[in-house]
């Protein structure tokens, strides 16, 4: 009996050796997932980054024209410092980089690449261009496993993301929403980013919305505002040189409170520099326009 008893101690003995063997095999086991897992977020933030550096690229850089940049190295300056001062500010990118974000080539961290269709084998119709901005970075990461940093080895991330602007064939034209006090007049501007080298037509009617242009009794205080017909659509005009034109509709005046209402613009643009696609009736779009009525509405009285 003196024998098994001093056999059962031998192996506890040595179950007790084994698992302190393995507690510093499971310890390195969990440091390795916390790297790995640590490095994997550091790719994942470095992508984020790139995106964000490039979209930001991509905006904010265009100066006023050809005139003022001939050569474009100064758009091209200020996008090379809008991507460094996004990567350099975003949250999280500055720990998981040991040494920041760095650019990977003397290149900086911006890549500017102008695509020219007129040589596809198939015109586009609508564009005559693209530009592509890429931003590219290396981030150089240990997985951070505080407090062991520098246990296992450094892991080179590389953040890439690209932004493509498309140059699209003549002017771009814009109508802002209009709004207006009920009697007063909704005065719609149509705006070009640029001026155009023809007359361009803004053909124009009006759709009912909650604001109403017809009554059932016809009754002219049951009207909102007076009804452009498609049929009989008006005409205004961005003549040769213009980047502004304007869209009048009248409002009508009453006593009855209704809140604010809405119509919509349908306007047609045509013209020899409206791009060929646009079909016979030009390009065609909407807007909206709100009729507010606060003078007629009873006003909470004063606390």
């Amino acid at each position: 009996m003196q024998r098994s008893r001093n056999s059962d101690d031998e192996s506890g003995a040595t179950a007790s050796l084994e698992l302190l063997a393995l507690t510093p095999l499971l310890a390195l086991l969990v440091l390795f997932v916390l790297w790995a897992g640590r490095s994997a977020r550091a790719g994942l933030v470095a992508d984020l980054a790139a995106e964000e550096a490039a979209v930001a690229a991509a905006l904010c850089c265009d100066v006023a024209g050809p005139a003022a940049d001939p050569d474009g190295t100064v758009a091209e300056l200020r996008r090379e410092y809008m991507a460094e001062a996004v990567l350099t500010s975003r949250p999280g990118l500055d720990s998981l980089c040991l040494w920041g974000p760095r650019p990977d080539s003397d290149r900086g961290f911006v890549t500017e690449t102008e695509v020219n269709f007129a040589g596809a084998p198939t015109a586009t119709g609508f564009a005559h261009g693209a530009r592509v901005i890429e931003v590219h970075f290396d981030c150089e990461t240990d997985g951070a496993v505080a407090p062991l940093r520098g246990l296992f080895s450094t892991v080179t991330m590389r953040g890439r993301a690209s932004e493509v602007t498309v140059f699209a064939d003549g002017p771009q034209l814009v109508v802002a929403p209009a709004i207006a006090v009920e009697g007063d007049q909704l005065v719609f501007v149509a705006t070009l980013n640029e001026p155009t080298t023809d007359d361009i037509e803004l053909t124009y009617f009006t759709r009912d919305r909650t604001a109403t242009s017809r009554s059932e009794t016809s009754e002219p205080s049951e009207l909102d505002f007076d009804a452009i017909e498609e049929e009989l659509s008006l005409i205004a005009t961005l003549p040769t040189g213009a980047t502004t034109a304007e869209m009048i509709v009248s409002t009508h005046d009453d006593t009855v409170c209704e809140g604010d209402e809405t119509l919509v613009l349908v306007v047609s643009a045509s013209g020899p520099t409206v791009p060929s696609t646009a079909g016979e009736d030009g390009v065609r779009f909407t807007t909206i326009a709100t009729i507010t009525d606060e003078d007629d509405c009873p006003k909470s009285p004063d606390p």
